[in-house]
């Protein structure tokens, strides 16, 4: 070990061991950070409970932080958001290259009235300010909170995806009302790294030389939604029988999914959507000349559900033709919901597209679950975390982060060697088989 590497490790200890007895300059941390550039986000607690005064604090505590860090476009940036009932971003990253203009925005910051909802706005941190951090550099947030978060489940979903993002979490809880429990669901591990509990907003200056280390050896940033080998995914839902607005609504929810995939740009993920929209039943004025063949079209035409939509998905979409590699491994997210008439034709398409073409499945389903239960054995397993059920399409966002997080831990899995097999339990699961043969 190099005399420098045993001088970081030893300070390390001493810092961790003795926060409030050692006294370090500014220069030792700017030393010890090596330059190693960061994007570091405050989330300060602004609700009723806090007085005026110590809000000040907080905000005195992050100025204070902020001398500790070079700041510049290049190395530390710095973001700040404060929450009570409503989340609301007052500095974005980018939004100053030096301390003096960043340490004066901060001390302007006003206060915010209302309940503790820390869930709500940890999941709009991790949507809104870290979408704008650098993919190549430590992402860092530091919480600070007086109380308890209105929803503790929503609070430790929100914590999770952000952590499960790459994201390294400090959780600090100030005063005698702070939840232990909630801090650890919130901060990363170790917890004795990243929780800290305080009496009252005056301690807060002891932990400061202490934390400013700990944030600056936070490691560098890895995208959590990044696939480890070529990986093609399709989308695949019927707008037509969905109607216009819970369409709108799916598209919206595939948008927002795709937008977290961290390797599209280099070629490793590549995606699809097969929404039912076609063209393949209108018809033109001048295709029919008399009434009896024109109405016999319109009879016989039929809808394609999203049946035909998974058998389209498994004999073309993977196709060199459509974009599709041979190497790579297949995905396929089926949205489906209480208007599909053919559900068994649907699971058969499903067992074709699993056998043939190996195509692992990630299901969304709207409507009364037990109508679904027979697609559960065809998804990826383990079937809790790829197989999802929401009452109605507008509750489809309610289950938007943890889809993406079980989505894209799937992406780190490596494929199945060799083609999944496939037993029809009766003759019955043949027929529409060959009725799909006949048809074609």
């Amino acid at each position: 070990m190099t005399n420098a590497l045993l001088l970081s490790a030893m300070m390390f200890a001493v810092v961790l061991a003795a926060p409030t007895q050692l006294k370090k300059s500014k220069e030792d941390v700017f030393i010890l950070c090596d330059g190693s550039p960061a994007d570091i986000f405050f989330l300060l607690d602004s609700s009723s409970s806090i007085w005026i005064e110590d809000y000040k604090k907080q905000l005195k505590f992050i100025q204070q932080i902020v001398d500790y860090f070079p700041v510049s476009a290049t190395e530390t940036r710095f973001g700040v958001g404060v929450f009570a009932d409503h989340y609301r971003q007052e500095i974005g990253f980018g939004d100053f290259d030096n301390s003096f203009d960043l340490k004066t925005a901060i001390g302007g910051i006003r206060k915010r009235l209302g309940g503790t909802q820390t869930g709500r706005a940890l999941r709009k941190v991790r949507q809104q300010a870290f979408s704008q951090a650098r993919p190549d550099v430590g992402h860092v947030l530091v919480v600070l909170t007086d109380g308890v978060s209105r929803n503790t489940e929503e609070t430790k979903r929100a914590a999770a995806s952000l952590k499960a993002q790459g994201i390294h979490v400090f959780a600090i809880g100030i005063g005698m009302k702070s939840d232990m429990t909630e801090l650890k669901y919130i901060g990363s591990e170790p917890k004795e790294t990243y929780v800290h509990n305080v009496t009252d907003f005056n301690v807060l200056n002891k932990i400061r030389e202490k934390l400013a280390f700990q944030v600056c050896k936070a490691p560098k940033h890895e995208p959590y939604c990044s696939a480890g080998m070529k990986t093609d995914v399709m989308f695949a839902y019927d707008a037509s029988s969905m109607g216009t607005k819970n369409a709108r609504r799916i598209q919206d929810f595939i948008g927002d999914t795709i937008q977290n995939f961290a390797n599209m740009d280099d070629g490793t993920i590549q995606t699809g959507i097969l929404s039912g929209q076609c063209d393949r039943d209108n018809v033109d004025l001048n295709v029919f000349s008399d009434k009896d063949s024109m109405a016999s079209f319109v009879r016989n035409s039929d809808f394609r559900g999203v049946d035909e939509i998974v058998r389209d998905l498994h004999e073309h979409s993977y196709e060199a033709l459509r974009g599709g590699r041979e190497t790579a491994r297949r995905m396929s997210v089926v949205i489906v919901d209480e208007n599909v008439e053919k559900i068994k034709r649907l699971e058969t398409e499903m067992k074709i597209a699993k056998s043939r073409k190996d195509i692992q499945f990630v299901v969304i389903t709207i409507g009364d679950s037990s109508v679904f239960d027979s697609l559960k054995p065809l998804v990826t397993e383990p079937v809790d975390s790829y197989f999802f059920n929401v009452p109605s399409h507008s509750d489809i966002d309610t289950i938007k982060d943890q889809f993406v997080d079980s989505l894209c831990q799937g992406f780190k899995v490596p494929a199945p060697k060799g083609p999944n097999k496939i037993y029809y339990d009766n003759f019955d699961d043949i027929v529409p088989i060959s009725n799909l043969v006949i048809e074609s």
